[in-house]
């Protein structure tokens, strides 16, 4: 990784790199937020892309890959099971796992009214688990703006649908992504397109660890999502992907789940204006270094590295930079 790379391996075509992809992670997708909050408030549902291990048809191992996962706030519990083009192909070479009840129950403490259901054909405790440690993170433990009112599940039914259809869903990896998912569709504030995301979750918001980060990381990038939001746990694994790839996306490293939405929802968050502000003076920087103003640039990186700590790709350019110092 570029940590680790010797100084004559940067170069001035570095820059162009580096800012391609990172620049429009920060601000690419900000003109598709006002319409994709318009199209959220009708329906109250979001969509949040999930990293994830599928094991195509045919195929012999898992590999790395995106799905959706969304989440809609209804009246009464409005599950719609559509069974996707890769459902239907493994149900007709073998049906025999097929569980009629689809639709499962996380019980929320407290007695709610609304009830909580995770759309799949098996789904595993242990996912339960993350559905209700998300809901109830954003209900009882969120800081200011990012609780949830504590009547929404007196009021709504909450539903979580698997953009393909898992045929069995386990472990707690979506457990960040069902907590933003329910965030967002809730709040009526759309995370950013161009986001993909990974990590358990527990009830005071901890992002907890979970498996095949080289291999997810990398999906996202053949698939051409710019900013991948992982578990902090997971830093060492860095140094297994491409020496290339942490230059072409963000990567941020999230102890907490306000941090994670902080980078996931941008300008449209309730941190929105501190999020403006880091984007314009990450531009500024940017700027700086390509006047070959290295020393300034570095200096502004390496406040925004000590603010944001959990944003690897501002690591990536402080590392950049001080390469190209003069030593001595």
């Amino acid at each position: 990784m570029l940590m680790g790379l010797p100084k004559k391996a940067f170069s001035r075509r570095s820059i162009v790199c580096l800012a391609g992809g990172l620049l429009v992670a920060l601000v690419g997708a900000a003109g598709d937020l006002a319409a994709q909050t318009a199209a959220s408030l009708p329906n109250r549902q979001a969509t949040v892309h999930a990293l994830s291990m599928t094991t195509p048809l045919g195929a012999s191992s898992p590999q790395g890959d995106v799905e959706e996962i969304t989440c809609r706030l209804s009246l009464t519990c409005a599950r719609c099971h559509v069974l996707s083009t890769d459902f239907a192909q493994a149900a007709a070479v073998d049906d025999s796992w097929i569980d009629a009840s689809t639709c499962k129950l996380a019980e929320v403490k407290e007695g709610n009214a609304g009830k909580i259901w995770v759309d799949g054909i098996t789904v595993m405790s242990e996912t339960l688990e993350s559905v209700r440690a998300a809901v109830l993170y954003l209900r009882d433990y969120a800081p200011e703006g990012y609780r949830l009112p504590k009547d929404l599940l007196a009021r709504y039914d909450i539903s979580f649908t698997f953009g393909i259809v898992p045929l069995i869903t386990r472990g707690t990896s979506a457990g960040l992504s069902f907590l933003m998912s329910a965030y967002s569709a809730a709040a009526a504030i759309p995370i950013m397109p161009q986001v993909a995301v990974t990590g358990a979750i527990t009830e005071d918001g901890k992002v907890g660890p979970v498996g095949a980060i080289p291999e997810k990381v990398a999906a996202a990038a053949q698939l051409g999502f710019s900013t991948v939001i992982i578990p902090a746990s997971h830093y060492a694994e860095l140094s297994l992907l491409p020496p290339d790839l942490p230059r072409r996306i963000r990567i941020i490293l999230a102890d907490t789940a306000d941090q994670a939405l902080f980078h996931a929802l941008g300008q449209a968050g309730p941190r929105g204006a501190e999020y403006d502000a880091m984007c314009k003076n990450y531009l500024a920087a940017v700027a700086l270094a390509n006047q070959g103003e290295t020393g300034q640039a570095l200096s502004i990186f390496s406040q925004l590295a000590t603010m944001y700590p959990e944003d690897y790709s501002l690591r990536v350019w402080v590392q950049y930079l001080q390469a190209l110092l003069p030593t001595g």
